[in-house]
């Protein structure tokens, strides 16, 4: 599947999804465990479009650079994800809903890939028939 325009899709549907669930558990559980949930998508999503940003400014043809450049970004990744990870969780106190709505927002953006993979894969099928 070649399709440029997958991933800004993934970013307006993650978008959305956000706002619906943020309201629903807002309405449910509160504003705090609203703001876990905003922290894990921001997260989620940021990670996705940083792993986007490098691979589009990397990886070409010709670039002799792009060995040193993702060998760079191996090295920040971690320390900077855990860190904002650890202020994350940190600002929710002792939470459980927090944390909870905070490790369901961490994994926003790799759940609308796969939903939206097996919604193209459903639809070719059915255009095959």
């Amino acid at each position: 599947m070649n399709d440029p325009g997958f991933l800004g899709r993934v970013y307006r549907t993650s978008a959305a999804l956000w706002a619906i669930v943020a309201l629903g558990i807002w309405s449910f559980a509160g504003a705090h465990t609203a703001l876990g949930w905003t922290f894990g998508s921001a997260i989620s999503v940021g990670l996705l479009y940083a792993i986007e940003w490098l691979v589009r400014r990397a990886v070409r043809p010709g670039n002799v650079r792009a060995r040193k450049a993702l060998a760079n970004a191996a090295l920040l990744h971690w320390p900077i994800i855990l860190a904002v990870m650890a202020l994350a969780v940190w600002l929710g106190g002792r939470r459980v809903s927090y944390l909870i709505a905070f490790i369901a927002g961490l994994g926003l953006a790799q759940a609308v890939i796969v939903l939206k993979t097996i919604g193209a894969a459903i639809v070719e099928r059915l255009n095959k028939q």
